[in-house]
């Protein structure tokens, strides 16, 4: 059944050297499109008309807002306890020592020091 067109066949594209798949196919035509846009759109960003534009302004300005918004919901949420766990610390000073002490002062024999 795979011999003459069934099931199992695989369709051969005429006059194509390479075969790709639908994705393969999707993302070379992406990368073309990308590769145009940028030739195409290259010169534009980088003049000056464009960057001193009024629209360009407008749109800059309009851009404010929502980095003020995105600043205070998604800085100041994270200073806060910072803020907190400052301002509620808790100096460590012990006054007390343990009974079972892992370590112990070491002194010098009071002969050491007399030689004669």
């Amino acid at each position: 059944m795979g011999k003459n067109g069934g099931p199992g066949t695989r369709e051969r594209t005429e006059g194509c050297a390479l075969e790709l798949s639908s994705e393969g196919r999707y993302a070379l035509r992406a990368l073309l499109y990308l590769s145009w846009l940028g030739e195409q759109a290259s010169a534009d960003r980088i003049s000056a008309e464009y960057i001193t534009n009024d629209t360009n302004a407008l749109l800059e300005w309009m851009r404010l807002p929502g980095d003020v918004v995105f600043i205070v919901g998604g800085v100041l949420p994270l200073l806060y306890p910072c803020y907190l766990g400052v301002r509620h610390t808790v100096p460590r000073v012990t006054l007390e020592e343990p009974e079972d002490i892992l370590f112990t002062d070491i002194a010098e024999p009071e002969t050491a020091g007399q030689r004669a």
